[in-house]
């Protein structure tokens, strides 16, 4: 049903139809009875309130059935809106994980081409699943956030971790030392060129960004959820720290701080983030599974690891 939505859709008039028929089945009051009681109605349930908005500009043609959809989606909350700065956009959780925070991140959502999908796939997660979001809105050929902060990077880090801390303190995940009070788990989506023969690369600076557990987790889980509905088509290689010296520096920064001429205490022990690199011929040919299969990770991720650790 995500895809009926998603960046699949035409345009507008397919998705008031879409809509239509939905509403005809009574799906909304559905979703909204039981979308506590059965998780795989979330993301549904979360693409609708992001389409509230979109039958509201409609309402000025007051036609019989946009006004019987507008009343149908007004019971919904409204959608969680995104804030912007000069080079990230980024929208807080949810609401329903009072427990724990997810964020979804595409640090270089612009050329090079390395990247290409991987703003698509942290989008298409955050508006269905829910968890909150950051996308970088420049190219890393000029700047990059993802390395140890420096002269030339400080303004673009300092922005970047103040996106970061705006959407743990909207999560009230921040005790008065800044630190995370709540679980945290920080999924980052990169790129990965083909050439090294992976699907999917897990990094997490050796163990220095995440807790050990949560890795484990995390790699079993998308190695799972990839090769359940595809694995007669393919065999997915899903590896852990294999590359790149464990994954990018801000990894480690993030959760245990840096020295330097601005000092960064990080958000500590309960921080866990890790990137994902996901490899260019999988973003291309397995788009739509990859978006569901991380999705699905997001929206499990509460439960599961309370019940792990």
């Amino acid at each position: 049903m995500r895809r009926l939505f998603g960046h699949g859709m035409e345009g507008n008039a397919q998705r008031m139809t879409a809509l239509r028929i939905l509403n005809m089945g009574d799906v909304f009051r559905y979703l909204i009875e039981n979308v506590d009681k059965y998780p795989k109605c979330r993301p549904l349930y979360n693409v609708l309130i992001d389409c509230k908005k979109d039958v509201a500009e409609q309402y000025f043609r007051v036609s019989k059935e946009i006004i019987s959809l507008h009343k149908s989606l007004a019971i919904l909350p409204n959608r969680v809106l995104w804030k912007t700065s000069d080079h990230f956009m980024w929208r807080s959780q949810a609401s329903g994980k009072s427990d724990c925070v997810v964020i979804v991140e595409a640090p270089y959502a612009t050329p090079p081409k390395a990247e290409v999908h991987t703003d698509t796939i942290a989008n298409d997660i955050a508006v269905s699943y829910g968890p909150a979001c950051i996308i970088g809105r420049y190219s890393r050929k000029y700047y990059r956030h993802t390395v140890t902060s420096n002269n030339e990077n400080r303004f673009i880090v300092s922005e970047y971790r103040g996106a970061l801390r705006d959407i743990l303190d909207n999560a009230g995940a921040l005790d008065s030392s800044g630190k995370a009070s709540l679980k945290v788990l920080h999924l980052i989506i990169r790129g990965l060129g083909d050439k090294h023969g992976v699907d999917v690369e897990i990094s997490t600076r050796n163990g220095r960004s995440c807790a050990e557990n949560i890795t484990d987790w995390v790699l079993n889980s998308i190695k799972a959820r990839l090769e359940r509905d595809l694995r007669p088509l393919k065999r997915f290689i899903v590896q852990e720290n294999q590359l790149f010296s464990g994954g990018s520096r801000y990894l480690e920064l993030n959760r245990n701080g840096e020295e330097g001429n601005e000092p960064f205490a990080g958000f500590g022990e309960n921080y866990n983030a890790m990137e994902i690199r996901i490899s260019q011929g999988t973003r291309k040919s397995y788009l739509d599974r990859v978006i569901d299969c991380i999705g699905e990770l997001v929206e499990t991720h509460c439960y599961d690891w309370n019940y792990k650790g």
